[in-house]
């Protein structure tokens, strides 16, 4: 974030959730569950530049921080892994939902950082299912 900065280089944080994944867990189980997660980053590392990292963000989530691309460029690459990363555990469809924060001249970082991860600090009201 200090390069970023310093030299008014973006950076965009992408974050996704599995859909349904209490469910996947508890009709697969949980090593299951760990499979399809290790699926999708594997399928979202091979679609990302060497410089940029991937990896697990919390129980069921997962990020992705994309050196030097603004939000525009992100979003394309998202459409493409919401396709790609889908898998089919019997007969059913493993998706995810995405969520972009770009970090350029215009963001404050703290701001973004608070609107990108508020759904993960604040309890869902009973029932709802959000994502980033």
């Amino acid at each position: 974030m200090a390069r970023s900065k310093r030299y008014a280089e973006p950076f965009t944080i992408c974050l996704w959730d599995i859909d349904h994944s209490k469910q996947i867990n508890d009709t697969y189980g949980h090593a299951t569950g760990d499979h399809v997660l290790c699926q999708m980053t594997q399928v979202a590392r091979s679609q990302i530049r060497v410089a940029d990292t991937v990896g697990r963000w919390g129980g069921e989530e997962c990020f992705l921080l994309l050196l030097h691309t603004r939000w525009p460029e992100v979003r394309r690459l998202v459409k493409r892994l919401r396709h790609d990363i889908m898998i089919v555990i019997g007969n059913r469809p493993i998706t995810a939902g995405f969520g972009l924060a770009e970090y350029g001249k215009m963001m404050i970082w703290l701001a973004g950082w608070r609107e990108l991860t508020k759904p993960y600090t604040q309890p869902n009201p009973p029932g709802a299912i959000e994502c980033v």
